[in-house]
């Protein structure tokens, strides 16, 4: 039998004001307790901290002031095996809309289930033994789907989400609002399905949940009602109206219980008597509960005196942008002002701790996850790919542009004249190529990668894998696009204008602009992981591009940059790339000047090169 007690939870936080910050309190003095196979509904208005208490639970609050004791079978909580107990089923569900129900199950089961315990038969047997339980053996090979593509319905869409994270087999299920968005008769079906589970296999069920209909309602065993500030009632749903009815509120015959409760604790804005009316009313309400919930907190003392010995007494205090509880996370808390990685992942590792400053001695480590290096690198890489394939936007929008990018510049450059001509045309093409493999490669895929950094986040929290083997897996299933696509285009441009036909100078050709793609791409991984937000990166991600440009040795000869800015161009890429690929169409190249008279003429590539200022390293073409 596993218990879950809560004592005098108070929560806070700091709120931006015109002139400065000021303390918050959402909720405090919450109390409560829970045992194995019991659900526990928490309902209340909007703002009054109910996904927070959720989140406090899970140990998955990054930012605020916690105080008060959190006890998991009468003890504090150990942050490395407590996280491996926990299923949390966020409000907005990470299931794939291009995977079927039971290929979003599998690759959860994988990397949920270590490789190093489970081989890939049990995990099998382990997914299909959930689909059946959930009732989702007539959708398994269906897709799950999106607002563009029509999947399975939307209790359907949620009881795989609740699947998925119940494969672990966890001790505590949290779920945030998990029948929004679903009509009653459906929500209903997702509820009584939690039950079913709760029961058999003997699990601490807790949910936060929107004005449930009265059947849902009685699928709870117990009810915590929060209101502004604090609670008004902690107990057995079967008591709870007659509770209120005890204070003088008693449910109209035919009105939801849910609904009534809510009234009981909103505040009418209408009028301002009516407002402080209400106010005085919630006041009471929470006043009340809180005297007896003293007189419910030393039975609870009691209890443990009798049952086991002195535990120690948990108290976490956080400031603001200090991530806190005894599992960090950062999935639901965004910092406007530093690095979204900058605390959560270092080196690659999850820290976990009552505490996490700055200082890595203070921190504790949550230790690796359960799969393998390799394991995780396969399961992830395997994933993406499949994605890749189902969803085929990214490969036809790459290949699209490629192509017209190839008959755009090839057959504007497919004349590229004698001589001044030559040389004109050929330098302003290997410019505009360079450019293209700049912005045309790296922008795009500013977004692509914010929506695969959010993914990460989310699953990073929950401790599934690593940083490396995630990017490494981002970098095999991108990557190898931009180079095909891009090689197409390259391919047709360097025959259409006339490059030198040599084999090894087609070969270098394409070594430097392969290059310039990679950089390109490690460029906007870079930038969408440095700057904060996606609209950020946006803005400045061109601007960076730009001065690249600018400095690339075409626009303003590098001679003639003044010393305090010819630095710049030795940190673009850009800068290298038409470098070389300018030595590599130009070296060995010869002009016929019999015919010119009246102007300059180079009678060697190499006298080019040096007219355009090449001082970088001798570069091997």
């Amino acid at each position: 039998m596993n218990t879950l007690i809560l004592k005098n939870i108070s929560y806070g936080i700091k709120v931006k004001t015109k002139k400065k910050k000021v303390y918050k309190e959402l909720f405090s003095n919450v109390s409560l307790e829970v045992k194995s196979g019991e659900m526990l509904a928490i309902i209340g208005t909007s703002g009054s901290g109910k996904t927070s208490l959720l989140n406090i639970i899970g140990g998955r609050v990054a930012s605020g002031t916690i105080s008060g004791q959190v006890l998991y079978n009468e003890k504090k909580r150990d942050p490395s095996s407590y996280i491996k107990q926990v299923a949390y089923v966020e409000q907005d569900d990470v299931l794939f809309p291009e995977l079927t129900v039971r290929e979003n199950m599998v690759y959860s089961a994988k990397l949920n289930l270590s490789n190093k315990k489970y081989n890939e038969n049990e995990i099998m047997d382990i997914v299909d033994k959930y689909i059946e339980s959930m009732r989702l053996g007539r959708v398994r090979k269906s897709l799950i789907g999106s607002a563009v593509k029509r999947g399975v319905s939307g209790g359907e869409r949620k009881r795989t989400a609740v699947a998925a994270k119940l494969i672990k087999d966890p001790k505590i299920v949290l779920l945030d609002e998990p029948t929004t968005g679903l009509d009653s008769k459906t929500a209903e079906s997702v509820i009584n399905t939690i039950q079913k589970f709760t029961k058999s296999k003997n699990v601490i069920t807790i949910s936060t949940i929107h004005q449930p209909s009265a059947t849902t309602f009685k699928l709870f065993d117990k009810v915590l009602v929060l209101a502004p500030g604090g609670v008004v009632y902690f107990g057995s749903v079967s008591k709870c109206l007659n509770y209120f009815s005890s204070l003088g509120f008693k449910c109209p015959e035919y009105e939801n219980p849910t609904d009534y409760f809510i009234k009981l604790i909103t505040a009418n804005t209408d009028s301002e008597q009516q407002q402080k009316t209400d106010l005085e009313r919630i006041k009471m309400l929470k006043e009340h509960w809180l005297q007896l919930s003293e007189d419910y907190i030393k039975e609870i003392s009691q209890n443990r005196k009798e049952s086991s010995s002195v535990n120690e007494t948990e108290e976490q205090t956080v400031e603001e942008d200090e991530s806190l509880c005894e599992q960090n996370h950062v999935s639901n808390v965004e910092d406007s002002h530093k690095p979204w990685f900058r605390k959560v992942f270092e080196a690659g590792k999850l820290y976990c701790g009552s505490i996490m400053s700055e200082d890595e001695e203070n921190m504790v480590e949550c230790g690796e996850p359960g799969n393998t290096w390799g394991k995780e690198l396969h399961i992830l890489t395997d994933r993406a790919w499949l994605r890749q394939r189902r969803d085929r936007s990214l490969i036809y929008s790459y290949l699209f542009i490629s192509i017209a990018a190839m008959f755009g510049l090839g057959f504007t450059f497919f004349n590229p004249g004698e001589n001044l001509e030559k040389i004109q045309n050929t330098t302003g093409l290997i410019f505009l190529i360079t450019l293209y493999l700049l912005f045309l490669v790296a922008l795009p895929l500013l977004l692509i990668l914010d929506a695969e950094k959010k993914l990460m986040k989310r699953e990073r929290s929950f401790k599934l894998y690593r940083v490396s083997t995630f990017l490494f897996a981002l970098t095999f299933a991108i990557l190898p696009i931009l180079l095909l696509t891009n090689f197409i285009m390259l391919t047709g441009v360097y025959f259409l204008a006339k490059f030198q036909p040599v084999f090894t100078k087609y070969l270098i050709y394409m070594l430097i602009y392969m290059s310039t793609i990679i950089c390109s791409f490690s460029f906007a991984v870079a930038a969408i992981s440095v700057f904060p937000t996606f609209q950020l990166a946006s803005v400045i991600s061109p601007l960076i591009l730009s001065v690249f440009g600018i400095f690339g040795g075409n626009l303003i000869n590098p001679k003639n940059i003044p010393p305090a800015l010819s630095w710049i161009r030795f940190i673009s890429y850009f800068y290298y790339s038409y470098t070389a690929a300018i030595k590599n169409e130009f070296g060995g190249m010869k002009f016929n000047c019999s015919n010119i008279t009246g102007q300059v003429c180079y009678t060697t590539g190499e006298q080019v090169i040096d007219a355009y200022g090449d001082d970088i390293m001798h570069i091997l073409v």
